[in-house]
């Protein structure tokens, strides 16, 4: 049964009030498709909610919003060096890590404590502290909205870039509803992301450790779900060419944290393109950018996704003045 008039604050982490015309648990795969046939019959437009927490709602919401709510992970096969999952889309992303770390499983530390649903993984490509999911997928599989065929996407046809896939240029076409996850038996620690290195000096060094020490920094960078609402880094790290980043620390005089993604290509922190251009620590009414880390946008309470959208429009433009780089949101901007 349809929900009308819905409240959304609960539902993401950004907490605004807003509401949505029609709301729908989903949970299970023959309820998606009854529910697919009245969407096509009311107009064609939808918007699937994970666990909202790479997102805000700019206005009310008129479009119908679908919640995947199967959450079920299965062992597909194994050999001896990987194990072969598929997940369901509601899953939890971080109980799955924990799961995978719980069984001796490894290639999934580094993305501990990344708030989210499975669905929603490949969507964003998440990923933190030198890896991605991209890395781990072994297909994709989705329901056609339009005509409800189902479709297997190998990760080459998923289009994995940085926070960058095919669904994200298919808004309302597919609905995820499994991921094949290959997760090794085996554990080679990625320990490039700066604040992991020291670990290379350890001899004997565990998927745990590796997951501990992210959990730590994550919980010392982000402010905590709950207390404030946020969505973690509002902004994707600018990939700039060699010359462009010379350029950079030219204007500044001051190396910029980078990281090399190629000969020619270097990734830098946004941050701390922020924090130079004056934003961090700054607070307009509900919304600010949070004291410790310009890169997290915060809503204090009582505000309007409108009252973010502005003020991200105003760094965004701010940090192209002062550096000549235009940022790009990471989180998904819904309206309408």
């Amino acid at each position: 049964m349809w929900e009308k008039n819905r409240d959304l604050q609960s539902l993401h982490s950004f907490g605004f009030q807003h509401r949505a015309r029609y709301f729908l648990e989903i949970p299970d795969l023959p309820s998606l498709h009854k529910a697919l046939k009245w969407i096509q019959s009311h107009g064609g437009g939808f918007f699937v909610l994970g666990e909202g927490t790479n997102l805000f709602f700019t206005s009310q919401i008129s479009r119908p919003i679908l919640r995947l709510q199967f959450r079920d992970k299965e062992i597909l096969r194994e050999n001896s060096q990987h194990v072969y999952l598929r997940v369901e889309a509601g899953h939890s992303w971080s109980s799955l890590v924990s799961y995978c770390l719980t069984q001796g499983w490894s290639g999934m530390e580094n993305l501990i404590d990344i708030p989210g649903s499975v669905g929603a993984a490949p969507v964003q490509n998440i990923g933190a502290y030198g890896s991605e999911i991209s890395e781990l997928i072994d297909f994709v599989e989705a329901i056609h909205a339009s005509t409800g065929k189902p479709r297997v996407f190998t990760p080459a046809q998923c289009r994995f870039k940085y926070r960058e896939s095919i669904f994200k240029h298919l808004p309302g076409q597919y609905i995820i509803t499994h991921v094949g996850l290959r997760v090794n038996k085996s554990f080679t620690p990625r320990l490039s992301y700066p604040d992991l290195k020291d670990l290379q000096e350890k001899k004997q060094l565990s998927p745990e450790e590796v997951a501990h020490r992210v959990s730590h920094l994550r919980a010392k960078k982000l402010p905590k779900l709950g207390n404030l609402g946020h969505a973690g880094s509002f902004f994707k790290n600018p990939i700039l060419s060699q010359k462009t980043y010379e350029k950079l620390q030219n204007l500044y005089s001051t190396d910029f944290k980078s990281l090399p993604i190629s000969n020619h290509q270097v990734k830098i922190s946004a941050a701390e393109l922020i924090e130079k251009s004056g934003w961090k620590g700054f607070r307009r009414g509900s919304v600010g950018v949070h004291p410790q880390h310009a890169l997290v946008l915060v809503h204090y309470g009582g505000g309007r996704g409108s009252d973010l959208l502005g003020l991200a429009k105003d760094i965004t433009e701010s940090v192209q003045t002062h550096s000549g780089i235009r940022l790009s949101p990471e989180v998904e901007i819904i309206s309408q």
